[in-house]
């Protein structure tokens, strides 16, 4: 049996609270093939989470939450874990999509104010 295991699922979590307190599961918006680390927004109309896009005007330009393994939803809209809150995660491991170095910077303001620490 052969197993593929894309990325290094949850490699960029330093540390988060006990069990699952740490941890949300929610839907990934359709049209991404994202890695763990991918740091998400929620787009506010549809309730549903994407990838963090500063210049969004529907809730995805706010970081909220990081992906916690790889995740594909071309195909259509899929259940995820995320890091919700309350964790520390290794800056060095998140994937911020096209945001320039000022968006990164207020990405993880927004982190650190859904008590998600980038270190």
């Amino acid at each position: 049996m052969t197993i593929t295991q894309s990325g290094n699922a949850m490699g960029f979590v330093l540390s988060r609270a006990d069990g699952y307190q740490s941890m949300a599961n929610v839907t990934l918006v359709a049209g991404h093939n994202l890695p763990a680390g991918s740091v998400l927004g929620m787009d506010t109309s549809a309730v549903k989470y994407g990838p963090y896009t500063p210049g969004a005007t529907n809730g995805l330009e706010r970081a909220r939450a990081v992906l916690a393994y790889p995740s594909n939803s071309i195909a259509g809209d899929t259940q995820v874990s995320i890091i919700a809150r309350d964790a520390e995660v290794e800056g060095s491991g998140l994937h911020w999509g096209s945001a320039d170095t000022t968006a990164i910077g207020i990405g993880r303001s927004q982190l650190q104010q859904q008590q998600i620490t980038v270190r």
